[in-house]
C-alpha cells in the first residue's frame, strides 16, 4: 500500500473523507504522533494529518505548535534542484 499512488479525493467535504480524517485522527492520537497519511492505515487515498503539540516544537520560530491540520490531495513543490540523501 504504501509504495503505490494514493488515490486522489474527488469530494473533499464529503462523508466519507470526514470519517476518514476522524479515523486517522483517533490512530493519531492513539500513537502519539504528529503526523499520519490515509495509506498508513490501509487507505489509499491523498489525505494527511498533522499537529504539532507545543511540547513537541522547538525554540525556532518557524517551529511553533500547529493544531490538528488535515490536507487533502496536497501536492509538493521543489524549492530548488538541489538534493539530499539521508
Amino acid at each position: 500500500m504504501l509504495r503505490q499512488v494514493a488515490a486522489p479525493v474527488d469530494d473533499p467535504t464529503g462523508d466519507d473523507v470526514r470519517a476518514l480524517i476522524d479515523e486517522m485522527t483517533a490512530s493519531l492520537a492513539e500513537a502519539g504522533g504528529i503526523g499520519l497519511a490515509a495509506p498508513q492505515i490501509g487507505i489509499g487515498r491523498r489525505v494527511v494529518l498533522i499537529s504539532v503539540p507545543a511540547a513537541r516544537s522547538s525554540n525556532d520560530p518557524e517551529d511553533g505548535p500547529l493544531p490538528l491540520t488535515a490536507l487533502i490531495n496536497p501536492a509538493l513543490e521543489p524549492l530548488d534542484d538541489r538534493r539530499m540523501l539521508g
